[in-house]
């Protein structure tokens, strides 16, 4: 999915998912702001949006570390998530009903 986001330099901050690159710079064109910019960025699992230079893409084991030590188990401890007897983490049933 691509975003954009459109910065009006002290006024606005607007993030949108766009189809193209091209609507981007259609949508620049018919605009003609002096102080706006606008970025786009080809959105990643659970970073949508990327601000800052120094920030990477993390790798596959290092997304599977974080999923398996932080988010899956805070989702068991809302309820949303449980284990089964195999030891995988899939939905709670009473959530999706």
């Amino acid at each position: 999915m691509l975003m954009v986001a459109i910065l009006t330099w002290g006024k606005d901050l607007i993030f949108q998912p766009i189809d193209s690159i091209q609507a981007v710079h259609d949508l620049k064109r018919r605009l003609d702001l002096k102080d706006t910019d606008f970025i786009i960025h080809d959105s990643v699992y659970l970073c949508p949006i990327k601000l800052d230079c120094a920030t990477r893409e993390l790798t596959e084991s290092e997304i599977l570390e974080w999923k398996m030590t932080h988010v899956y188990p805070a989702l068991v401890a809302e309820g949303r998530m449980e284990k089964n007897r195999y030891g995988k983490y899939v939905k709670n049933i009473s959530e999706v009903i």
